[in-house]
C-alpha cells in the first residue's frame, strides 16, 4: 500500500521507472516517476516493513529519478539526469553532489547508475561529462575514500557511455559506440571487440539481423560478465538473449532467449 502521491489533474497519478534499493529485508526505498495530470516529477518512498506498505518522502521534487542507493539508514545517493544527488537524513532532503569537473567540462550529469561500493569507504560513481565546447561529451569516474562525503575524478573515458559495470576500485567497463575495458582506474583503457558483433555467432533468427545492440551489462571480475542482447532482423522478429563471458568481453556464450517478439 501507497501512502501518496497525490491524485493529479486531468487523471489519476501514474507511477513509473520504479528503481528499489533495500539495505535490509525489511528497510528499502523506491525512486520512481510520478505523472499526475500533465506535469511529472521525481518522488522517494520508503518502507520498514519489507515493502509491505510504502511512505512517500518530501524531498525529491525534480523532474524525474534514476537509480537509487543507501550506505546506511541516513546515507543515500539518487542518480537523475540532471546530476548526481546525496541525502543524509534517510531521503527526506536532497542536495546535489559535488563533482570536481576537469578542464573543458561544464557539466557532470548522472549516467543511469548511482554509487557502487566496493568497501566501507571506496566507492566508484560514473557520469555524463558535457564539453563546454558542446564537442562529444566523455564519461567521467570519481572515486570516494571517505564514504562518498567527497568524490575526486580518477579517469576519463574520451567517449559517451550508455552502459557501465564497475567491478571494484580499479576494474571498469564502460559500453557505448564501443566496448571499453580498464584495470588501472581509468589511467589506460582498451578497445575489446567482442564476437556478439558477428551476424548469427550467439542468436540465430531467420532473416540477417540488423541490429544486435547490448541493453544490460554486469561484471563481477575483470573476467567474468553477463549482457542482454537485443537483436532485431529484417523480417521484424526480435529476441533478447542472455550472454556471458569469461575473457573479458572477448568472446561470449548464450545461456539462452528469454523473450521472442516482433
Amino acid at each position: 500500500m501507497f501512502e501518496g502521491p497525490p491524485v493529479g489533474d486531468p487523471g489519476p497519478p501514474s507511477l513509473g521507472l520504479m528503481r528499489f534499493y533495500f539495505l535490509d529485508e525489511q528497510r528499502g526505498w523506491l525512486a520512481a516517476e510520478h505523472r499526475g495530470g500533465l506535469q511529472g516529477r521525481g518522488i522517494v518512498f520508503e518502507t520498514a516493513d519489507g515493502g509491505a506498505t510504502w511512505r512517500e518522502l518530501p524531498g525529491w521534487t525534480y523532474c524525474c529519478a534514476g537509480p537509487i542507493y543507501f550506505d546506511d539508514e541516513t546515507h543515500g545517493w539518487l542518480a537523475s539526469p540532471a546530476e548526481l544527488m546525496v541525502t543524509h537524513d534517510g531521503g527526506n532532503s536532497w542536495q546535489p553532489q559535488a563533482l570536481p569537473l576537469p578542464d573543458g567540462y561544464d557539466r557532470a550529469a548522472s549516467l543511469d547508475h548511482a554509487p557502487v561500493f566496493v568497501s566501507s569507504r571506496g566507492g566508484v560513481v560514473p557520469v555524463s561529462l558535457a564539453a563546454t565546447n558542446e564537442a562529444t561529451g566523455a564519461t567521467g569516474f570519481y572515486l570516494t575514500h571517505d564514504a562518498g562525503d567527497s568524490w575526486q575524478l580518477a579517469g576519463t573515458l574520451a567517449s559517451p557511455a550508455s552502459m557501465v559495470s564497475v567491478v571494484d576500485l580499479d576494474v571498469w567497463f564502460a559500453v557505448g559506440e564501443e566496448f571499453h575495458s580498464t584495470r588501472d582506474g581509468g589511467k589506460t583503457w582498451e578497445t575489446v571487440r567482442p564476437d556478439w558483433k558477428q551476424a548469427g555467432r550467439l542468436v540465430r533468427l531467420p532473416g540477417a539481423a540488423t541490429s544486435i545492440d547490448p541493453i544490460e551489462i554486469e561484471f563481477i571480475t575483470e573476467r567474468d560478465g553477463w549482457a542482454i542482447l537485443q537483436v532485431t532482423t529484417g523480417t521484424g522478429e526480435g529476441v533478447h538473449a542472455l550472454i556471458q563471458t569469461e575473457d573479458g568481453g572477448r568472446t561470449w556464450r548464450l545461456i539462452g532467449p528469454y523473450e521472442v517478439g516482433p
